[in-house]
């Protein structure tokens, strides 16, 4: 009589969510556990999902088997309940809250919870650990429907069709990157071979939970978590280690190359890269712990490249040296004892920059950030340098004349094309610069965090 009892009550329980649930139906049916029929209440999902309380030897002491059929085909969700035989209509919702909401006809997508719906994309749920729901909600887009609150609509509209590559996702590629996707780039590449590491907190988006992961996968959650439906590829490999064709089509297809890398070596590479893609490219460096930074941006055939700037930009107005130390085991640059906040004036400044190259190559010379850049670019200023202390470098001298002076000074600099220039001169390498990559990577290098 217990056995009987409860399966009514849990029928009427089933009933009872089924009315909060509009469009779905219950009914008594009977499936096949093993070579066992058993006796089980449906809950119909229109269009084709189904949801099964299938009853167990030992009912109602032992739970029923929670069981979601998608209606596509897919391994069918098992879950074990939260199962309480005195209380079998909180059970039940329980369980069902877990896994649908909102009026039919229910769609099968993937987030955090049924009523917000993140992805219909397997693969990033997956990635990002979000599970999949039975929903009657859509996917919404917070950060795109309220772009046009704070941004102006020509600049959305440049940024919509882009694509930017970053290479080097420490505390300035990391940094960059968020600000981007907030911006509205649609389409961020992230380059990086790196793990998170506990000094990397102190100025970088990563938080706690990151260390030890890979910065690809921790920067793909970070934006993910910003706007879920962002286009997002990252690869945990060095520039030199993702195959010269995946390099090749990497260039081709992005709007604007970023190079934040610790590596010297890193950042000619990607230069010669660019400039044989016909690429605009952004260089990002610092300098004495921060106490001053450089931003240089190239357009083909507009301005000159990077090597055209880093050979003799960085000596105008003294010979004082700025470049940091090199260990020549790793290539890459020594780590320095710097503020997060000096480091982000340098890459606030480079977001403006780069919002504006890309406004600018995508057309868009109405928008504020295209006039903010219109005129360097014509004048060919195309470096950026910077003092976060009133005495770095030359910014003293430079100064000297300007009343109210003190921190956090910049200058732009003119860079013309050299016509000698290696790179981008009449004369330069014919040779193909992708070719300097690794042969083509394995999947574990492209999707380090799997």
């Amino acid at each position: 009589m217990a056995y009987q009892h409860a399966l009514r009550d849990l029928l009427d329980a089933v009933k009872l969510a089924s009315r909060k649930l509009a469009g779905t139906a219950v009914s008594e049916v009977r499936v096949t556990l093993g070579t066992t029929d058993r006796p089980a209440i449906k809950l119909r999902c229109p269009p084709g999902a189904d949801i099964y309380f299938t009853v167990m030897d030992g009912f109602p002491e032992v739970p029923p088997v929670f069981t979601v059929c998608w209606g596509d085909g897919s391994d069918g969700f098992y879950a074990r309940m939260e199962w309480n035989p005195a209380d079998i209509v909180g059970s039940v919702d329980a369980a069902l809250s877990n896994v649908i909401a909102g009026p039919a006809p229910f769609q099968a997508l993937y987030g955090d919870s049924p009523d917000r719906p993140l992805t219909a994309d397997r693969d990033v749920a997956h990635r990002m650990g979000w599970r999949r729901v039975l929903t009657g909600h859509q996917i919404k887009r917070s950060l795109k429907s309220a772009l046009s609150e704070r941004v102006d609509p020509a600049t959305i509209e440049a940024l919509s069709g882009s694509s930017v590559v970053i290479f080097g996702l420490g505390s300035v590629g990391s940094f960059l990157a968020e600000q981007l996707a907030r911006a509205g780039v649609r389409r961020i590449v992230g380059v990086d071979p790196d793990t998170v590491e506990p000094g990397n907190l102190s100025r970088t988006v990563y938080a706690d939970q990151d260390v030890g992961q890979s910065k690809a996968f921790a920067l793909e959650r970070r934006l993910r978590e910003i706007d879920p439906g962002l286009d997002v590829s990252m690869f945990q490999a060095a520039h030199d280690q993702i195959g010269p064709e995946n390099l090749r089509a990497m260039f081709k297809d992005a709007t604007l190359v970023v190079a934040a890398t610790d590596d010297p070596r890193a950042q000619t590479l990607i230069n010669r890269c660019a400039v044989a893609a016909d690429t605009a490219a952004l260089f990002i460096g610092l300098y004495r712990g921060a106490k001053g930074g450089e931003v240089v941006f190239s357009i083909p055939h507009a301005t000159g490249c990077f090597t055209c700037a880093t050979g003799g930009v960085r000596n105008v107005g003294g010979d004082a040296e700025v470049l940091r130390k090199v260990d020549y085991g790793t290539r890459r640059l020594s780590g320095e004892i710097a503020l997060g906040s000096d480091i982000h004036h340098v890459t606030t400044a480079a977001v403006k920059i780069a919002v504006g190259l890309i406004a600018l190559i995508n057309g868009r010379r109405d928008s504020q950030a295209a006039q903010f850049m219109l005129s360097a670019v014509v004048q060919e200023k195309s470096a950026v340098l910077f003092s976060m202390s009133p005495d770095f470098w030359s910014f003293p001298f430079w100064m000297a004349n300007a009343s109210g002076q003190y921190a956090y000074q910049s200058v732009w600099v003119s860079v013309p094309r050299n016509p000698d220039c290696d790179h981008c001169g009449d004369a330069a390498r014919a040779d193909d610069p992708f070719r300097y990559a690794a042969p083509t990577p394995s999947r574990d290098m492209l999707r380090g965090h799997e």
